[in-house]
């Protein structure tokens, strides 16, 4: 009895109580080793049309080299898992809709548009600020020749239409690349979960470890390149109809035959180019 009573009464004792609240971790200290909330999630719309959302982290690489735990966190939707899971999902729907011969370009097609159909708009913000841009220019030019004070108006446009350019390509590639990244993520991830899944002693499949290092390193490159350039197919026959129209409009049918001339003649030409080299 005597030996616990002295026990309770060291317990009890200022020195021994903060000897062990040093050795508790207190819930108010934050933990050195917990990486910080994501800056994308967490960024104002303010931020987030000026990219100045990741400032925080770039101005303390410039102090210190950046560790581990400096880096954020990143969103859910960009978690391998999540993105492995969704592609799942994409091609069950894909094997419901045609059984016989699925089509892994097609869902993946479908799920791009589906989930980026808001960078559309800022497509045709770009198509219309470049045509606009161009005649602008074009009657700015003309009040160096007749004179007049509606050169000034002509000046704010481009102005005006460049400023729209600078945010819209910088805020449509930032969406495309990311979508492009998780469409590469979700590959990589299936490629890694089917491989582990092989037979390591089956001697007819084609499945050898450089074919998927060739898939996972090279071929999956193929989507993060697509995403930023397949919009294109859509936006730039529109575009060329506008610019047709309008240069018919400014200089006549002759602007046509010169249009012409660049769709049959080039256009098949840049063809040849990309496939032979």
């Amino acid at each position: 009895m005597e030996q616990d009573e002295r026990e309770e009464n060291l317990r009890e004792s200022p020195m021994c109580k903060k000897s062990i609240a040093a050795e508790e971790p207190s819930a108010a200290q934050p933990d050195k080793n917990a990486q910080p909330p994501s800056l994308l999630a967490n960024a104002s719309w303010l931020q987030k049309l000026t990219f100045s959302w990741p400032y925080s982290l770039l101005q303390l690489g410039l102090e210190r080299p950046l560790g581990r735990f400096d880096l954020p966190q990143i969103v859910d939707i960009d978690f391998s898992s999540y993105q492995r899971n969704h592609f799942e999902r994409i091609w069950e729907a894909e094997k419901k809709r045609c059984p016989e011969k699925p089509n892994l370009h097609r869902a993946m097609l479908v799920d791009y548009f589906k989930s980026t159909w808001y960078v559309q708009p800022l497509y045709f913000l770009n198509s219309v600020a470049t045509i606009v841009q161009a005649v602008a220019l074009g009657y700015l030019i003309e009040t160096f020749e007749t004179g007049g004070n509606t050169g000034y108006r002509w000046a704010a446009v481009l102005v005006v239409c460049g400023l729209l350019l600078l945010f819209q390509h910088h805020h449509a590639f930032f969406i495309t690349w990311r979508k492009g990244m998780q469409m590469r993520i979700s590959c990589v991830a299936s490629i890694y979960a089917k491989s582990l899944r092989l037979s390591s002693t089956h001697q007819e499949t084609n499945a050898n470890t450089g074919r998927i290092m060739n898939l996972a390193s090279n071929d999956v490159e193929r989507f993060l390149m697509a995403a930023l350039f397949i919009n294109y197919l859509i936006w730039s026959p529109l575009q060329s109809l506008a610019i047709l129209a309008v240069g018919c409009l400014s200089l006549g049918p002759a602007f046509a035959a010169g249009l012409a001339l660049l769709v049959v003649v080039f256009l098949p030409f840049q063809f040849y180019l990309s496939n032979r080299f």
